[in-house]
């Protein structure tokens, strides 16, 4: 969760609807943040597989693997960071999940914009 700022929520909706869908996002920040929202393990392994298939798309594209390590370069990080990360998310469990959504998301504040 280091240098974690901002989490967007894109959703469409009809602003009729305002009030219900702040209610569904308010519900599942607070299940996510006390752990009562379950994800089964098939959820955590499908995070994982997007996980590793970011790595493998970032390899392949040039531009984004240089945005990559310039990024790194410039804030003094290893340029292999992101593969590491990749590599840690193995041996990351449910509970590591609910950990870092409880700091994360342990007093949100949620705007909505809403086209005129």
């Amino acid at each position: 969760t280091e240098g974690v700022n901002t989490l967007e929520i894109y959703c469409a909706m009809d602003p009729e609807n305002l009030s219900e869908v702040y209610t569904i996002i308010r519900e599942t920040i607070a299940g996510l943040a006390d752990g009562s929202l379950y994800f089964p393990a098939e959820t955590l392994d499908l995070m994982k597989k997007v996980t590793r298939t970011h790595v493998a798309n970032l390899l392949d594209d040039t531009q984004s693997l240089a945005h990559y390590v310039t990024g790194n370069a410039l804030e003094g990080k290893t340029l292999l960071k992101y593969v590491e990360d990749a590599l840690i998310m193995d041996s990351i469990t449910l509970e590591d999940i609910y950990a870092a959504a409880a700091m994360v998301f342990k007093d949100p504040a949620i705007h909505f914009v809403i086209p005129s």
